[in-house]
């Protein structure tokens, strides 16, 4: 009576409903209408309970793992099933990977903003690149490839894109993070103070410019040379349009 609702009826779904269906002796048909059914309500009730907070989470139906790759590929209404639940996952990993918004959009916050961003969705990336390593998800991608399944290819291909961008997004992350200090200080300066922290603070971005293996192009350098200038104050928006680039080279 104390929890979230939902996701008591969700864990009471899974444990006390899904296995029970999946060890029972039904007519084949009724219980693979029934499962299918079935699954695509336990997979939206998963999807709707970890939206509410911002969190990605894979379900693993439990009839996928009740027998060998093997035997299970062999049987066309589970491999469907299973390639129900491949095509559901890539969409999930799909919709992870477009969270990052385009440059124009993220100029218009600052760089203590940028750095929150990068942190959480590394965060995000790395959560669903170490459910990827489950035994249940490789188990159930081992069934549809044994049974040929056309949809293995792309979520695969996904899989490996998402493992690149968390590595990219840690790696922004850790660059990015030499500037919350002097950013933080940057707040509570006064005018005249101001002018010495800014040349520090190009002094980092050119650091990161230099050194981080994916943060350094023109266009993600520029980016943040115009979150410096218009995430502070009309003043220091003024200042840095004629300045940065004479400070930094």
């Amino acid at each position: 009576m104390r929890d979230d609702p939902l996701r008591v009826l969700l864990e009471d779904m899974i444990c006390l409903h899904s296995i029970p269906v999946a060890y029972s002796s039904y007519k084949k048909k009724v219980k693979d209408e029934y499962t299918r059914d079935m699954q695509y309500f336990i997979s939206s009730l998963n999807d709707d309970l970890y939206t509410k907070v911002e969190r990605t989470v894979l379900y693993i139906p439990v009839e996928g793992l009740l027998c060998s790759a093997e035997e299970a590929s062999k049987d066309k209404k589970l491999v469907n099933r299973m390639e129900i639940m491949i095509i559901h996952w890539t969409d999930q990993i799909r919709e992870l990977l477009n969270i990052q918004e385009n440059v124009d959009k993220r100029e218009q916050s600052g760089p203590l903003q940028e750095i929150e961003f990068w942190k959480s969705l590394s965060t995000k990336l790395l959560e669903i690149s170490n459910q990827l390593q489950k035994p249940g998800i490789k188990h159930i991608q081992k069934i549809v490839y044994l049974a040929k399944s056309l949809y293995l290819q792309r979520f695969q291909e996904l899989a490996a894109e998402l493992q690149e961008c968390s590595v990219q997004a840690e790696s922004n992350l850790t660059f990015l993070s030499i500037l919350k200090k002097p950013c933080e200080e940057l707040s509570h300066l006064r005018p005249k103070q101001i002018a010495s922290k800014l040349r520090h603070i190009v002094v980092l971005i050119r650091i990161i410019w230099v050194n981080s293996p994916s943060y350094n192009s023109n266009e993600k350098i520029t980016g943040l040379f115009c979150q410096v200038r218009g995430g502070r104050t009309p003043l220091i928006s003024s200042m840095c349009a004629g300045g940065l680039a004479e400070i930094c080279q």
